[in-house]
Order: C-alpha cells, then sequence, then structure tokens
C-alpha cells in the first residue's frame, strides 16, 4: 500500500475495489449483450502451419554455434600460419566479448570494473598459456612466409 494515513488507505483499497467490480460488470454486460463473440473459438479448426522463409532460415543458420565455430577455425588456420600471438589474441578478444555480452554484473559501475576486471584476469591466463605452449624450433624461411600472404 502507498502512504498516508490508515482512513486514506482504507478508502484507497475500497475505491479499487469497486472499479474492480464495475468493470466486471461492464464484461458482463457485454458478454450478455453478444453471446456469440462469448463463445469459446471452435477447435476443431487446425492452424495453419507456415514453412519458415528464406530469410529466417538465414537468422537461425547464422545464430546457430557451429557455423561460428567454423568460422573461427578457418580464422584460426589462417592467423596462425601469420602469427601464433594472433591466434591468442583472437581467442581471448572472443572471450572478453562473451563476457561483456552476458553482463555478469548489474550497476553501471560494477559492470564496467568487474568485466574489465574479467577481462584482465583472462588475459593474464591465456598469457601464462601461450608462454607454457610449445614454439616452433626455427622461424619459417622468408620464401614459405611469403607463399602464406600470396595464397
Amino acid at each position: 500500500m502507498g502512504g498516508g494515513n490508515s482512513h486514506q488507505r482504507k478508502m484507497a483499497a475500497k475505491a479499487k475495489e469497486r472499479m474492480a467490480d464495475e468493470v466486471t460488470e461492464r464484461v458482463l454486460q457485454k458478454i450478455e449483450a453478444n453471446p456469440i463473440a462469448a463463445r469459446a473459438p471452435n477447435t476443431n479448426v487446425e492452424p495453419k502451419i507456415t514453412s519458415p522463409s528464406i530469410k529466417e532460415k538465414l537468422g537461425v543458420f547464422w545464430g546457430s554455434t557451429p557455423v561460428w565455430s567454423a568460422i573461427c577455425l578457418l580464422i584460426g588456420a589462417y592467423a596462425s600460419q601469420v602469427s601464433l600471438k594472433l591466434l591468442w589474441f583472437g581467442a581471448w578478444v572472443v572471450l572478453s566479448s562473451e563476457i561483456w555480452r552476458v553482463r555478469f554484473f548489474e550497476g553501471r559501475t560494477l559492470k564496467v570494473v568487474g568485466n574489465v576486471t574479467l577481462s584482465l584476469i583472462l588475459a593474464t591466463v591465456i598469457y601464462q598459456i601461450w608462454k607454457k605452449s610449445p614454439k616452433p624450433e626455427q622461424p619459417l624461411p622468408i620464401d614459405q612466409k611469403l607463399n602464406t600472404f600470396g595464397d
């Protein structure tokens, strides 16, 4: 209940009750005036099922996890030929953007501080994994590096 003294609250409750009764009475009058409209719809008629449009199908396709996994796999395969650091950085960008999208934290300040903190923790973890990951023993010859960009 709202503010005011007990008398005012009692009057407000009575007014609310009167309005509810009035609405109920008007609905009943409309039903009595037009009984056909108040009747339940015919349940024997089956709803028409339409197939999804191409636009809807493309939306479902584009939003599917396997499609994005394949796209990221292809991007990762190319990025790893250019630089493994790019691949690790790309993974951090994707994971950090998901942290921001999910909105772990509520409130303007807490959201920014929390998401930045989680992103920095994630960057630290990814950096530590990258440091411990196996590296190529010798760099690629210059002709193989040029072929990577030529293909």
